[in-house]
């Protein structure tokens, strides 16, 4: 397939002229992938790789100095890069109601080096290395159990690796997993369930923000945006 990204205007008043508009983005990309069954046992996967050609990057920067009121998110075209990788899916049937099926995903970016204005009177260059937001590797495992009486439960464990918070600096996030859990009863239609997420309550990032925001100096550190921590909760649905 071929495919392309529309280009666009960047809104933020304090943007300079050359950063105001961006380029559309261009990709070529190839998949590869199949099924097969064994009894008990189902496996999909799938290869890809994608070319892309002026791809729109999110940049983050300060546009006047020691003002933080005027750092902000905006849209660029780097040069060009690649995404190839490929995905696994399993289910295995241990018993009639009880299954277990996990996912694997590996990724391998690369997006070229690149310049970008930061301000009206400076440029910076970034890019040789990964795309931003792209984890190596993300993984899940997970067990349902169905009891005849409408009792279930359903567990899952999600993993990513580390990846890079933003293709305008170079700060990285920790890999981390978080389990979520689903007990309930069902009845028909009738769904009752009491359900967990993070129930470990993991403390992990999930963005990064990297600028001058504290006087006098305003040096530039990283703030971080954390994921939810520990929820619980109760459901009640119907399904037609």
């Amino acid at each position: 397939s071929k495919g392309y990204k529309a280009g666009g205007i960047n809104q933020h008043p304090s943007l300079n002229k050359e950063s105001r508009f961006y380029d559309p983005e261009y990709n070529l990309s190839f998949e590869f992938g199949g099924r097969k069954s064994f009894d008990k046992i189902d496996i999909n996967f799938t290869f890809f790789t994608m070319q892309r050609t002026d791809i729109q990057v999110q940049i983050s920067s300060q546009q006047v100095e020691n003002d933080p009121n005027s750092f902000t998110y905006y849209t660029s075209n780097s040069s060009s890069g690649y995404n190839n990788g490929f995905e696994l899916e399993s289910l295995i049937e241990i018993l009639p109601n009880l299954n277990f099926s996990s996912t694997f995903g590996f990724l391998n970016t690369f997006i070229k080096e690149f310049t970008y204005p930061v301000n009206e009177n400076d440029s910076k260059s970034s890019g040789n290395r990964e795309q931003a937001m792209a984890p190596r590797y993300n993984a899940s495992l997970n067990i349902k159990y169905n009891h005849k009486s409408g009792i279930f439960l359903i567990g899952n464990v999600t993993a990513k690796s580390e990846y890079y918070f933003s293709d305008s600096h170079n700060k990285k996030s920790n890999p981390y997993s978080l389990l979520n859990v689903d007990f309930g009863y069902k009845k028909n239609n009738l769904i009752l369930s009491i359900w967990g997420k993070n129930v470990t309550d993991k403390r992990y990032a999930v963005r990064g923000f990297y600028f001058g925001l504290e006087p006098p100096n305003y040096s530039d550190k990283l703030y971080i945006s954390y994921g939810n921590p520990k929820e619980f909760g109760i459901k009640l649905s119907y399904q037609f």
